[in-house]
């Protein structure tokens, strides 16, 4: 059983760079479904060219958007927290897919270098991250 990473710190929207920002709300408008192709150049992520945006639409039952979705101002939830200091720790990749659940990113998969050592553990907080 996996034990959730704890959050280390808070966040606001306005502390983000524009293009977090902009990953941000992408996330919130796309609600539930994966976001591919998303190039991080200088560990801001890279709208042009645009990524490839999937939605993930149940047709029996209508979801709420996120309520930050309206509002200019609000903290970060633990997993945007954490999405954010992995783009710290990336120079330039990309990442091949963001799973997107309830406008949260909530999985990443992304290119490392098999030759950098330093990029191997980027993804793990140490050996109980992963149980």
């Amino acid at each position: 059983m996996q034990t959730p990473l704890p959050c280390q710190r808070a966040i606001r929207f306005s502390e983000l760079s524009p293009q977090r920002q902009i990953l941000v709300r992408l996330c919130q408008r796309t609600h539930f479904g994966f976001i591919r192709d998303l190039g991080i150049i200088e560990r801001q992520p890279v709208f042009n060219p645009s990524p490839v945006v999937l939605v993930d639409l149940k047709l029996d039952s209508q979801d709420a958007p996120r309520p930050e979705i309206a509002l200019p101002e609000f903290q970060l939830p633990a997993e945007v927290v954490r999405l954010m200091d992995l783009l710290d720790s990336m120079v330039t990749t990309t990442v091949e897919s963001l799973e997107v659940r309830a406008g949260i990113p909530r999985r990443i998969v992304f290119r490392v270098s098999a030759d950098s050592p330093a990029n191997v553990d980027v993804a793990t907080e140490g050996p109980e991250a992963r149980r």
